[in-house]
């Protein structure tokens, strides 16, 4: 089966619902390229379902996007585990065993040095 016959997933919740949490778009909404790399990249990177945000979130709105789950086969999930706010990428991730504790990651995105003129930044308010 050709890559384009592969039926994309949807995003994990509504455009609104998106704006609602703070964020400005999902990755895949602004990245521009063959339909063939950009359905890769949504099934391989999720890109569908990373949020992004042109200025930092507030810790509100860090903690509600971190209080969005979805309820799974598998328990609860959330609805949103990657996303960038400003110039910092965050993941979440949960333990698997006990009370299933939420994690944070973050780290700093970093200017691109390859492909620079078509990476993120000129999207982005950067104080």
């Amino acid at each position: 089966m050709e890559i384009s016959q592969v039926p994309i997933p949807a995003s994990p919740c509504s455009t609104e619902k998106l704006k609602s949490l703070g964020f400005d778009y999902w990755v895949s909404d602004v990245l521009t390229g063959p339909q063939e790399v950009i359905t890769t990249l949504i099934h391989k990177a999720q890109i569908h379902a990373i949020g992004l945000a042109r200025k930092d979130l507030t810790n509100d709105q860090k903690r509600d996007v971190a209080e969005f789950t979805l309820d799974t086969p598998k328990g609860k999930v959330n609805a949103i585990d990657k996303y960038v706010s400003g110039r910092t990428h965050y993941a979440f991730s949960r333990s698997r065993y006990g009370n299933r504790r939420l994690n944070t990651t973050t780290n700093a995105v970093k200017q691109a040095t390859f492909l620079a003129d078509t990476g993120l930044f000129p999207l982005l308010t950067i104080p």
